[in-house]
């Protein structure tokens, strides 16, 4: 992996289902570890435009991340991203993290109960695969980018969490817009 590598991080802000119709999703733009833009767009609580929010968010930062690093694959409740689609459309591999292990059939049960169609996007992203770090253990879901690069990057920007900087520091802005 060189050096210098420009990655998008993008997370969610946190909403009130009660009250809420919307959430931003917050993307930061780093070359290496050096922050360099940061974005947000709006997206739609439950809603289907969170893959096109990604792309947006792509686009204002000019079409330049190499990598894009997701804080999981649904957005804004089950505003759900398929990770392989939006690899093919924008052919920059993504990597989608988790912290805790992914909750696939709970997911699937809620889906089924209250967005049924949307069980086949969920269904369709490749599944989590663990990953030790020294912090503990990490789940990343991946297109366009083999294991061992998500390792590498691991390895690379994990530095205060188990997850990678940019993700982490994604979560930590995203989460001042919510309140």
């Amino acid at each position: 992996m060189k050096e210098g590598l420009r990655l998008l991080a993008i997370d969610d802000s946190p909403f009130k289902r009660e009250y809420d119709e919307k959430t931003y999703l917050v993307g930061l733009t780093f070359r290496g570890m050096t922050l360099e833009r940061a974005d947000k767009v709006q997206i739609t609580i439950d809603g289907d435009d969170a893959h096109g929010g990604i792309v947006k968010l792509y686009e204002m930062g000019g079409r330049e991340a190499q990598i894009i690093l997701l804080h999981g694959t649904t957005f804004g409740g089950f505003n759900i991203v398929n990770i392989l689609s939006l690899w093919k459309q924008i052919n920059v591999p993504i990597a989608a993290f988790l912290e805790k292990p992914p909750r696939e059939q709970i997911i699937v049960k809620t889906l089924e109960r209250l967005f049924p169609t949307k069980i086949h996007v969920f269904l369709s992203n490749p599944g989590y695969e663990e990953f030790n770090t020294p912090k503990g253990t990490l789940y990343c879901a991946h297109a366009g980018i083999s294991e061992s690069d998500v390792r590498e990057l691991i390895s690379i920007y994990s530095i205060e969490s188990k997850l990678p900087e940019p993700i982490r520091m994604a979560h930590i802005i995203a989460g001042l817009l919510g309140r």
